[in-house]
């Protein structure tokens, strides 16, 4: 991959610095006219998801097979097309003879989809190690969903992250002396028992609902264009304490789509599930459960462990242990009235919007990004918005990470003219 975007953009190569960081990422610089403007950093990831069954793909998932208007395989959607998008923007700039006043760094990693620690952790450190500070952060995130946000409106949005959630992962051990299968124990005392009953309780019992931003930003901007006209005026409320209560409940429990459920409550899901069982006549005398947790902007740090004790319960916790495995905490947010906010909106309209019109509204990205390690030299600054067009209705919210991921050439092509837009604007002044 490394080897073809070199040869295949090599007038970026000949204008700006380009260094590698660690094993396969890439940092470029383009050096503004202005040094006393602080730079922006535009991210993205070459590294991809594995496939799990190639067969079923239309065409070779790796291909680089452009057929039917398409180019297809893995990261022609995440996230590979941001990459060369971006490339190809700085290439058309170039060749006009454009050039920033603001300086622009482009950071792509290469282990985004395993938590990006080498990648955008080790460059985010190298540019803090050299004591730059950031404007502005553009990752991914959000996009344009064509046919809209289903239930409110079916009008086209652009969804722009002005937050992320958290990651964190804890693991539950509990024991238990074991013995022999044929004689149970009769009082719930074994490892399966034990870890059922948490689940089971993690499952009856999920964290409570919490409307926070910049959730309601987000159903502000559907508002106007909400179906149901009863709706409109309980979104464009949805910031007011009583309201937005209203609208959590119906989100969490009548909505039936577990993405908007987790739009206003942290989510908890048990991801991996074991024990240390090696025949069928033995009981096992550990197991483990490993539960990945989503945590809202304000959610507090300690939250996965003391939810996790009241899940397990007094009793069992004396045969029980918890060791946080990863922590990613929720993002600060970004004011959707902010410069940026407006210079990013402006490019998206100008560049993304069909005939019918584009609602562009900030929201709350539900999975992780690369961006979080850029935090602490951003000041929280960060936008996530890679501008692909998403037709649910058509089946492309399958395919992210799924079968026979693809984008159309003109929606490709739509997203080039989109980060020459905002390269123009953000980095002008």
């Amino acid at each position: 991959m490394l080897k073809w975007l070199r040869h295949a953009y090599r007038l970026v190569w000949q204008k700006l610095e380009v260094e590698q960081v660690h094993d396969y990422s890439l940092l470029l610089r383009w050096q503004g006219s202005d040094a006393k403007l602080k730079p922006i950093v535009c991210i993205s990831h070459t590294d991809v998801v594995p496939v799990n069954v190639e067969s079923e793909w239309t065409h070779s998932p790796f291909g680089g097979v452009v057929a039917d208007g398409y180019v297809w395989g893995r990261g022609a959607m995440d996230v590979k097309v941001m990459v060369v998008a971006m490339l190809e923007a700085v290439t058309q700039l170039l060749q006009d003879g454009f050039w920033p006043q603001r300086t622009v760094y482009f950071a792509f990693g290469h282990d985004e989809e395993v938590g990006g620690d080498r990648g955008a952790g080790a460059t985010a450190k190298l540019l803090q190690d050299r004591g730059i500070e950031v404007e502005l952060v553009l990752d991914e995130g959000g996009g344009v969903f064509v046919d809209g946000v289903e239930p409110f409106t079916q009008h086209p949005v652009a969804a722009v992250g002005t937050a992320e959630k958290g990651y964190i992962s804890v693991e539950l051990t509990v024991r238990s002396p074991g013995g022999h299968a044929s004689m149970p124990p009769i009082n719930g005392s074994t490892v399966a028992a034990t870890l059922a009953r948490v689940i089971a309780n993690v499952e009856d019992a999920p964290p409570q609902m919490s409307i926070q931003q910049p959730v309601p930003d987000y159903l502000q901007a559907l508002a106007p264009y909400a179906k149901s006209r009863l709706a409109r005026p309980f979104l464009a409320r949805s910031n007011h304490s009583v309201v937005g209560e209203m609208v959590s409940w119906w989100m969490v429990t009548s909505s039936g789509r577990p993405q908007l459920a987790a739009l206003v409550r942290p989510t908890v899901a048990v991801v991996r599930l074991e024990s240390d069982g090696k025949a069928d006549n033995v009981l096992p005398q550990a197991g483990r459960a490993v539960f990945n947790f989503r945590t809202l902007p304000d959610t507090p740090p300690d939250f996965p462990e003391e939810y996790l004790t009241a899940m397990v319960g007094k009793e069992d916790m004396k045969h029980a242990s918890l060791r946080r495995l990863s922590t990613y905490q929720a993002s600060k947010v970004t004011p959707s009235d902010g410069k940026r906010f407006t210079q990013l909106r402006q490019a998206i309209l100008e560049t993304l919007a069909p005939k019918e019109g584009l609602i562009v509204a900030p929201t709350l990205v539900l999975g992780g990004t690369d961006s979080w390690h850029y935090q602490n030299i951003s000041q929280g600054n960060i936008l996530r918005f890679d501008g692909i067009p998403m037709n649910r209705t058509a089946g492309d919210g399958a395919r992210v990470h799924g079968t026979d991921e693809r984008c159309s050439i003109q929606d490709y092509l739509q997203v080039i003219k989109f980060y020459i837009r905002f390269l123009q604007l953000a980095a002008a002044s």
